[in-house]
């Protein structure tokens, strides 16, 4: 299953734009919705707990059309740190 939070501005290098967060079940499975709906690998952000890829509001919508699942930003962490086999995200501590 692929998870997405809801898009929220960010700054960038050119300007202000709209980013979501978007993460999987598993870290293959991710990589294939990825390339499925033309998300750059330099979107990738590798991290122990929280790899995830950026997307921007455009890929939310195509995301959010092949099925992915819209979370909170708090579950979507959750999933993360299951996706990447690590302790699970307390939602109600933060840790």
């Amino acid at each position: 299953m692929i998870y997405v939070d809801s898009p929220i501005y960010k700054k960038s290098p050119n300007g202000r734009k709209t980013y979501a967060h978007m993460v999987a079940d598993t870290i293959e499975e991710l990589r294939e919705f990825a390339t499925k709906i033309d998300v750059k690998p330099h979107f990738w952000h590798a991290n122990d707990r929280l790899s995830h890829f950026d997307i921007n509001s455009e890929q939310h919508v195509i995301a959010m059309a092949h099925g992915a699942v819209l979370v909170s930003s708090r579950e979507l962490i959750s999933k993360a740190y299951l996706m990447n086999g690590a302790m699970t995200y307390d939602l109600q501590h933060g840790s």
